[in-house]
C-alpha cells in the first residue's frame, strides 16, 4: 500500500515553499551586500525578525502599452529572415530591456536578404541586414553586408 503524505498546514506546495526560501536567501544576500543596511546581528533588527519576503514575479508590459519604449520607427522595415523568437527579443530589448541571455552581453541576428543583378556588371550581389543588440549599455547597431558574386 501507498501511503500519502500529509497536507501541510500552510496550505502551500513543497516546490512553492522551496523557491520562497531560495528567494528569500537571495533577498538576504543582496542586503548584505548593500551598504548602509542593517545586518541581523545589529540592533536595528530584532531577534524575532522574520526571514525576507520573497520578491514577486515582474509581469512584463506588452510593448504597445509602453509607447515611448517601442521598437525605433524603420528598425524592422526590412525583415523577410527575422524568426519569431528573434522577433520577441527585439520588442523585450526595447520595452522590458530584458535579457533572455545573461551570459551573453550581445545579440546578433540576421533580419533581411536580398538577392539582385548588379545592371552595369551582371554581378549577382547579396545584401544581407543584422542587427545586434548590446545588453551592456541597452544600445544597438544596424549594419549592412554586401557580397558580389
Amino acid at each position: 500500500t501507498r501511503r500519502k503524505r500529509p497536507a501541510t498546514t500552510s496550505g502551500k506546495s513543497r516546490k512553492r515553499k522551496i523557491m520562497e526560501a531560495a528567494a528569500a536567501e537571495e533577498a538576504a544576500k543582496r542586503s548584505k551586500s548593500m551598504t548602509g543596511i542593517a545586518s541581523p546581528s545589529s540592533p536595528a533588527m530584532s531577534a524575532a525578525a522574520a526571514p525576507a519576503a520573497p520578491i514577486p514575479p515582474v509581469v512584463a508590459m506588452p510593448a504597445s502599452s509602453a509607447p515611448d519604449a517601442a521598437v525605433p520607427d524603420g528598425l524592422l522595415s526590412k525583415s523577410n529572415k527575422l524568426s519569431s523568437s528573434d522577433l520577441s527579443r527585439v520588442e523585450r530589448f526595447f520595452s522590458d530591456r530584458f535579457n533572455p541571455t545573461p551570459d551573453q552581453m550581445t545579440y546578433k541576428m540576421k533580419i533581411n536578404e536580398e538577392r539582385s543583378t548588379d545592371a552595369e556588371t551582371g554581378q549577382s550581389i547579396k545584401e544581407t541586414l543584422y542587427l545586434e543588440l548590446d545588453y551592456s549599455t541597452f544600445g544597438y547597431k544596424k549594419t549592412r553586408k554586401i557580397e558580389k558574386k
